[in-house]
């Protein structure tokens, strides 16, 4: 009979705490690129317009603009609020009693 002990599925496992920050790092690191995507996205699209209107400040104003949408982004991510979508405001639990 084999013992139980010394099992190496056991130990092959990482430690849940371990699993745990790698994954809420991930997790903030994946919020940190979306947010940089939404800059570079909005300030491509002001490039693009400058392109087409032949003028030089879209770009400006679109990076610009990414860059508010992107940090208000990342804001409403990782306030601790992960449940809710950007913008959403928390119920208030009082305004519902009588």
């Amino acid at each position: 009979m084999p013992d139980n002990k010394h099992d190496s599925r056991q130990s092959s496992q990482p430690d849940d705490s371990m699993a745990s920050s790698f994954r809420e790092a991930m997790r903030t690191v994946s919020h940190v690129t979306t947010s940089v995507c939404i800059m570079l996205l909005c300030g491509g699209i002001g490039y693009g317009l400058d392109q087409y209107f032949d003028t030089r400040i879209l770009g400006f104003f679109g990076f610009a603009g990414g860059a508010f949408l992107g940090i208000r982004y990342l804001i409403a991510r990782t306030s601790g609020h992960s449940d809710e979508e950007p913008g959403e405001r928390p119920s208030n639990p009082s305004a519902d009693r009588p």
